[in-house]
C-alpha cells in the first residue's frame, strides 16, 4: 500500500506530517529538509505530484510517504513512525548528517509521545501552532574545537 520513504539523504530536522488532512501545505515544507507524511487520501496525491515535479539525483529524495491505518489517531500514526525515522537518520546511521530536531505536524505532545521520544534522545520540546518540535542531543554538537594557537 505504502511506499516507504528512502534512507539516503540526511538533514537535521526532520518533518513528520500526521495530520491526515495537510494536503496543499505540504509544499511548503522546505525541500531541503526530510519529510516523512502519513499515506491519506488527502495526502498521498500531493506527496506523489511533488515526486513528479521535483527532479532528484538518484540514492536523495526529500519526501515520503508512510502507511497509516485510518482508525488510528495522529498520535498513534507518529508513534508507529518514530521508531522507523530514528532508526534511519541517528547518529549511528547517518554519523554528522543525523538529525537533531523533528517537527511533527498535527498532534500535540502528549505524555505517550514524550515518554517514546525520550527513548530516542530527545530532551527538549517547544509546542507550536500545529504540532511541536522536540530537540534530541548529538554528542558532537557538543564538542567544540579549540582555535589554532597564533604564533
Amino acid at each position: 500500500m505504502g511506499e516507504a520513504p528512502i534512507y539516503f539523504k540526511t538533514s537535521s530536522r526532520v518533518h513528520l506530517v500526521v495530520a491526515g488532512d495537510f494536503g496543499e501545505r505540504i509544499r511548503e515544507l522546505p525541500a531541503n529538509e526530510l519529510v516523512w507524511v502519513a499515506e491519506t487520501p488527502i495526502n498521498s496525491p500531493v506527496v506523489r505530484a511533488i515526486w513528479g515535479e521535483r527532479p532528484v539525483e538518484p540514492g536523495e529524495i526529500e519526501i515520503g510517504l508512510f502507511p497509516v491505518r485510518m482508525e488510528q489517531t495522529p498520535e498513534e500514526w507518529a508513534l508507529g513512525a518514530i521508531p522507523g525515522i530514528d532508526v534511519s537518520y541517528n547518529e549511528e546511521g547517518a554519523g554528522p548528517g543525523a538529525y537533531s530536531v523533528l517537527r511533527v505536524i498535527g498532534t500535540p505532545l502528549s505524555p505517550t509521545l514524550r515518554a517514546s521520544l525520550e527513548t530516542f534522545g530527545f530532551y527538549q520540546y517547544k509546542e507550536t501552532t500545529d504540532g511541536f518540535t522536540a530537540q534530541k542531543h548529538l554528542p558532537w554538537l557538543s564538542l567544540r574545537q579549540e582555535p589554532a594557537a597564533r604564533t
